[in-house]
């Protein structure tokens, strides 16, 4: 056969390439032979690849580690992949053979590629797990923690590698927050707050939803328990028709929940979606505006009894028409108006400086009582007005600079509201430092933790004395307009055309010769027949000509009294009317003008004469009014400007109270989420013995060398694995459980509690524990809230080592007496706290991790626990080595 001639150059690159084969078989058998591997990949011509293993593994092993439910592997001191088992390759979504060969930390995700890193650098001193999340060749992230410890086998030195996908772990954390934030939202919502499915059956109501209805309005339907009628339209109000469109709704409705009471309420509904923002329900708040609704009507009648008022101003001003005498009367009247009108200027001015006062100058007493209704706290400007010091505020010493009316009634109802858990609002009076006498409107609601119990009272105490002295005066000013409307002969009128009811001035009784009774209620139509039958028909042509564009007249007409006489009215009104033009209501003033028609005849002979002079007295009265009614503008604006910053005001209160609760459920969520992660340190280990215990017993029974000795053992260590995690739940349980009442407690029991723990935590980050106690001080309060701030201060020292990666990493307790106080400092050698942030620390909301890692809310509940629930004070500096936080009680 021919042969092939082969150059120089081609033989010397086949005899490499036969010299790396024969080192690759050779560095293959050495592997084999030092039991470096039990297993290695032949690729074929065709170029499949196949998996031998080697028959010096052990089985029981292979079936262990196949069987497992996390990833495991084996990695080269360099960290390449020497053997995997299935789960991993599941895991990463990539065929066993391939994974073979390449790095793991090929597969972390670059943001934690620094931690991987330090894990295989330090893993062989120790076992060592970190939380990483790794990158499938697709590109998905997937959360998994990585435990990790060095091994040596016939002096190679390899690294074993255990991974654990959190990602299931990872979503129901996420969901069981979200369930407990809006369960929290709900439950704790001042406003009616109501969530219903689809069909408008309630799901979820707020404690203000339980207390409007005054029935358990769960699982019902929503038109059975709110029976709404629209206020603008009268109908009922449907959920389903107001959610058909699918935009919010605000509208006004009545609610009538028994005979006695009936509810002026604010709705407000939206739809409900999913995520696929798909509809699945609606969300409705009721908010009671029932005193607000009164306060309006008020207002409406204050403004038409000033309307009345102006009114009679004008009708004087006509009368100037009369005869000689009779002007002369007259204008000695009008001299009379002219110095009530001047006195009522004054009075406004006054009113005016006295509104801005108030405004200026208002100031709440803020307080805090303990569920047996002593006070805890109250704040410094109600203590400085009533001269007494925070210890007999505490004790009822407020009793004593109660008015002697009002000390026992006062004092009885707060028992009372102690005893019942009812809001408390009453009205009482207190002597100031200054001897004066105040009015004081205090009012206060019961705050109530998740079970439902009373933890403390919270409420304000506002000074309503200068608002007494201006409702004095507005009393006196409708004491005058009346005595106005007396002396004019003139009385106020507000007809109500759908029911046919007229409500008239006192002063109509003397107008029309009536009883008083007669005079205040009557209809109009029994008046209207009253009318001279030749005027009738002008005085309904004039009602009917009204019009939304046209709403105001003026028209004289006779009046027949019930003793046959006949008298003379001039009537200005004016008409309101609802969205289809029709009437509504129609208001205005008649004055009896009797005498001035009897006179106008004797007019006409010194008309001429007088015209100019009542023409000059008009121009001078129309200058008046206007001032008068500028005046009257002015002392509207001054009224809103006050009703407005009063409701700001107590806005503002409730957002703090609010804003207090929010932080408090941010802290208790934090430490939750802290005492998981240690939970899961402490039960990883037991969980994986537990594990092998019983693949153990299922390999023993498949090889039959099970047991009735291998049995109990097995049984006996299963059974001590699980009582010590049961004491491990038992531990952080009583840790989570609320304190109703103080106690006595060492501060060496509470820290040697609450360094347990996180001892494992701390130790996974090798992070050193120093307890010094120098003293074992008892103190006297809440000892899981104590340790609360202490886990607090803890975790913040252990984040900034970790995040400095400080060698020889290390946290110092102390516990020492100085004087009459107990001392308790936590120190650290991370470096301190910038000068610049170290009086922020404390502030809510302030943190220097990322939003991913912390609140801000930690050392601020810290300082809240220390120093307002225990009365003691909590502080922080910088040291030589780190930060040193000092506790004092």
């Amino acid at each position: 056969m021919p042969t092939k001639h082969t150059t120089k150059t081609e033989l010397l690159a086949e005899i490499e390439t036969l010299r790396l084969r024969l080192e690759e078989a050779e560095e293959t058998l050495r592997a084999i032979g030092s039991g470096e591997v039990d297993a290695f990949v032949v690729t074929s011509a065709e170029g499949e690849q196949k998996v031998f293993t080697l028959k010096g593994a052990e089985q029981p092993y292979r079936i262990l580690v196949e069987s497992m439910n996390e990833g495991a592997a084996t990695l080269s001191a360099n960290g390449v992949i020497t053997y995997c088992n299935k789960r991993l390759s599941a895991m990463l979504n990539i065929p066993q053979e391939s994974l073979l060969g390449t790095k793991l930390g090929a597969y972390v995700a670059p943001k934690d590629s620094l931690n991987y890193a330090a894990l295989l650098d330090n893993c062989a001193r120790e076992s060592l797990s970190e939380e990483i999340a790794l990158t499938t060749l697709a590109g998905v992230s997937i959360p998994v923690l990585v435990s990790c410890r060095a091994n040596n086998m016939v002096g190679i030195q390899g690294i074993s590698v255990v991974v654990t996908d959190l990602t299931h772990q990872k979503r129901n954390e996420e969901f069981l927050a979200s369930e407990n934030f809006s369960t929290s939202i709900v439950e704790q919502a001042n406003e009616a707050l109501i969530v219903c499915d689809e069909k408008g059956k309630i799901i979820r109501a707020s404690q203000s939803a339980h207390e409007l209805c005054g029935t358990n309005p769960l699982l019902k339907p929503f038109h059975k328990v709110f029976r709404l009628r629209i206020m603008e339209s009268g109908e009922l109000f449907s959920l389903a028709h107001a959610m058909r469109d699918g935009s919010p709704k605000s509208i006004e409705v009545e609610f009538k929940r028994d005979e006695d009471r009936i509810y002026t309420l604010y709705l407000n509904a939206t739809s409900l979606k999913d995520f696929q923002r798909q509809t699945i329900g609606s969300i409705v708040t009721l908010t009671d505006i029932s005193e607000r609704k009164l306060a309006e009507q008020a207002l409406v009648q204050s403004e038409l009894r000033l309307q009345a008022a102006y009114s009679h101003i004008q009708v004087v001003n006509k009368e100037l028409q009369i005869a000689n005498e009779e002007l002369q009367y007259q204008n000695q009247e009008l001299a009379r108006l002219w110095e009530i009108a001047q006195r009522s200027d004054e009075a406004l001015r006054k009113s005016e400086a006295l509104y801005r006062g108030i405004g200026e100058s208002i100031d709440y007493g803020v307080w805090v009582c303990a569920p047996d209704g002593r006070n805890t706290y109250a704040s410094e400007s109600f203590l400085k007005m009533v001269g007494i010091t925070q210890e007999q505020c505490s004790n009822f010493g407020w009793g004593n600079v109660l008015h002697p009316d009002d000390a026992e009634r006062t004092i009885s109802a707060w028992k009372e509201c102690v005893r019942t858990g009812g809001v408390w609002d009453i009205e009482h009076r207190f002597h100031s430092v200054d001897g004066q006498l105040r009015h004081v409107l205090a009012r206060g609601v019961p705050v109530k933790n998740e079970q439902g119990d009373i933890t403390c009272w919270a409420g304000i105490n506002l000074d309503i004395t200068r608002l007494k002295v201006v409702e004095e005066k507005l009393q006196k000013k409708e004491q005058m307009i009346q005595q106005a409307l007396d002396v004019s002969r003139s009385f106020t009128f507000d007809w109500q055309p759908i029911t046919d009811q007229v409500i008239r001035s006192a002063s109509c009784g003397t107008v029309l010769n009536i009883t008083g009774e007669e005079a205040v209620n009557d209809t109009g139509d029994h008046f209207f027949q009253r009318i001279h039958p030749h005027d009738r028909a002008l005085f309904e042509q004039t009602l009917h000509n009204l019009t939304p564009a046209s709403s105001s007249y003026l028209i004289e007409y006779r009046y027949l009294c019930k003793d046959g006489s006949e008298i003379s009215l001039e009537e200005t009104g004016q008409a309101t009317f609802d969205s289809v033009g029709k009437m509504q209501r129609l208001f205005g003033v008649a004055t009896d003008i009797t005498a001035r028609k009897k006179a106008e005849q004797q007019l006409k002979k010194v008309l001429s004469e007088l015209e100019q002079r009542v023409q000059e007295r008009t121009m001078e009265l129309s200058a008046s009014i206007d001032r008068l009614q500028s005046e009257i503008e002015e002392r509207k604006k001054a009224e809103h400007s006050l009703q407005v910053e009063s409701a700001e005001r107590i806005r503002a209160v409730e957002a703090l109270r609010e804003k207090e609760k929010v932080l408090l459920h941010q802290s208790r969520l934090a430490a939750m989420g802290e005492m998981i992660n240690n939970i899961a340190h402490q039960w990883r280990q037991p969980l994986n013995a537990l594990a092998v215990l019983v693949q153990q017993m299922q390999l023993f029974f498949d090889m039959n060398m099970f047991s009735k000795e291998f049995l109990y053992e097995s049984v006996d260590r299963s059974m001590g694995l699980i009582n010590h995690m049961s004491r491990t739940i038992d531990d952080f349980r009583s840790f989570f459980k609320p304190d109703k009442e103080k106690v006595e407690f060492t501060i060496r029991d509470v820290v040697e509690k609450t360094l347990a723990l996180v001892e494992d935590g701390f130790s996974n980050h090798r992070i050193g524990l120093d307890c010094r106690f120098n003293a074992n001080p008892v103190l006297f309060g809440f000892p899981n809230e104590y340790s609360q701030a202490l886990l607090n201060i803890l975790m913040n020292a252990r984040d900034a080592l970790v995040e400095k990666r400080v060698k020889d990493a290390k946290i110092r307790v102390t516990i020492a007496r100085e004087h009459d106080k107990a001392v308790l400092t936590i120190a650290d050698n991370a470096g301190g706290i910038p000068h610049e942030i170290l009086d922020r620390i404390f502030d809510p909301y302030f943190t220097t991790k990322g939003p991913d890692k912390g609140t801000g809310v930690g050392l601020f509940m810290s300082k809240t626990i220390i120093e307002k629930n225990m009365n003691g004070s909590l502080t922080a500096r910088n040291t030589a080595e780190g930060a040193e936080f000092r506790i004092e009680i």
